[in-house]
């Protein structure tokens, strides 16, 4: 428990006293005492001019640069001594950082964040600064962090049960990520056009979510049931056991697939495809973890005919005609969606399982979605995997396709839903 300082003391830093130079050339062990007490120390931080020291209690000594009240002490000045930090008596600090030279943070085994140091703000073209001792951050609903680091410039990352959130000290509003690719392709400009998806795996950021020791699959997630399975993976139903929330959890055993799925379902994010929100390597096991939709277009059509009291074949009152349309419709929108993108997305597997209705309307107005984008691709290319009773002939026959192959599995999807038997010989598509 004795921690020992040297080095640079022109702020106080060190916590050596009484000291005739800046320079502390021999380590001196330091004392952390109050009210006749002595403590043990468990862990350490520092920054440039300030230091921190946190005993086995959860309580911490400061001592350094104090012209922010960055050592969370309510006396403007250097504290060249380690001096206990009384407002937070009573919490258990458990870690902490230094941001810049103006700024600290600590956490305790509640997993609240406090705050010492100067605050800024943007007041127009000016900027507010605001000196605050120990401040909790509750009104960022800042809760469960695990792991805080900084760059001790002006910016703190905070990683809370796999959310990794950016705070900068003249910005007030705090930027979310759900995931690691989500952070470093908008803070760092890492994407796949810029790095190409190749390099992507090279940074392997979703091997970062899972520390050793932990098992997000098995600490985080209660599974409920099983969805469905098919060549590339099985997708599980499951709770979240923090927010109580059900999400449905992809669970692939080869990269390849893995990694493919993933890029398809970043770029084609929208309201007309199935939410991605988080994914993992675990256990040479890789989940992508995706909005649970309530049922999929093949539970509608499964059961379409005894809601409505018709038979096979009979035609549709007006009702059910209606509301077959505004389904056909959605569906027409998302496609559209795909093929807009630049360059054009194919998904070469459409067929009524892989068709979603979610829980409740975009805003927009859309209730369906596209999912399972382990097949699709942005270049031609011959493939004979997917449903072969909803996929275009030249797909399986080999031969060269483009993005409207996908039209001609609306045209099967529509058959079924309107109850028809076209004869796709005098389809253009």
């Amino acid at each position: 428990g004795g921690v020992y300082g040297w080095g640079d003391n022109s702020k106080g830093q060190v916590g050596a006293e009484h000291l005739s130079n800046n320079i502390v050339l021999e380590p001196i062990k330091l004392r952390f005492t109050d009210n006749g007490r002595q403590y043990a120390i468990k862990s350490v931080f520092c920054g440039d001019f300030s230091s921190f020291a946190i005993t086995g209690e959860g309580l911490v000594f400061s001592w350094g640069r104090n012209d922010c009240y960055q050592l969370g002490h309510m006396v403007l000045g250097q504290v060249c001594t380690p001096r206990l930090i009384a407002d937070l008596t009573g919490l258990r600090v458990v870690g902490g950082v230094v941001g810049h030279s103006g700024a600290s943070y600590l956490y305790t085994d509640d997993s609240f964040v406090y705050f010492c140091g100067e605050y800024r703000e943007r007041d127009g073209n000016d900027v507010k600064a605001t000196k605050y001792g120990p401040k909790i951050l509750d009104s960022w609903g800042i809760k469960g962090i695990r792991v805080l680091k900084t760059n001790f410039g002006r910016k703190v990352i905070m990683v809370l049960d796999w959310i990794i959130l950016e705070y900068n000290d003249i910005r007030p509003n705090i930027p979310t990520y759900t995931n690691l690719f989500d952070y470093c392709m908008k803070e760092c400009r890492v994407t796949f056009k810029t790095i190409g998806f190749g390099e992507y795996k090279k940074f392997n950021f979703s091997k970062k979510h899972v520390p050793v020791g932990l098992s997000v699959i098995n600490d985080r997630y209660e599974e409920l049931c099983e969805l469905g399975s098919g060549s590339f993976g099985i997708v599980y139903k499951m709770r979240d056991k923090n927010d109580g929330k059900e999400y449905a959890v992809k669970k692939l055993s080869a990269p390849e697939e893995y990694y493919k799925e993933l890029q398809n379902l970043v770029t084609v994010r929208s309201e007309y495809c199935v939410q991605f929100i988080n994914s993992w390597l675990e256990c040479d096991n890789y989940y992508i973890v995706m909005e649970l939709c309530s049922q999929s277009l093949q539970n509608i059509l499964d059961t379409k005919l005894e809601v409505f009291g018709r038979q096979c074949g009979e035609p549709m009152g007006s009702v059910e005609a209606f509301i077959s349309c505004q389904i056909f419709k959605e569906l027409l929108e998302c496609v559209q969606y795909l093929h807009g993108l630049e360059p054009p997305v194919t998904h070469r597997d459409l067929y009524p399982d892989n068709i979603l209705m979610s829980r409740k309307s975009s805003a927009y107005g859309i209730y369906f979605k596209l999912c399972d984008f382990g097949l699709s691709t942005v270049r031609q290319q011959a493939s004979d995997k997917g449903n072969p009773s909803y996929q275009a002939p030249e797909i399986y026959q080999g031969r060269q396709y483009d993005h409207k192959v996908d039209l001609y599995s609306l045209y099967r999807i529509g058959e079924k839903l309107f109850d028809v038997n076209l004869d796709y010989e005098c389809i253009l598509y």
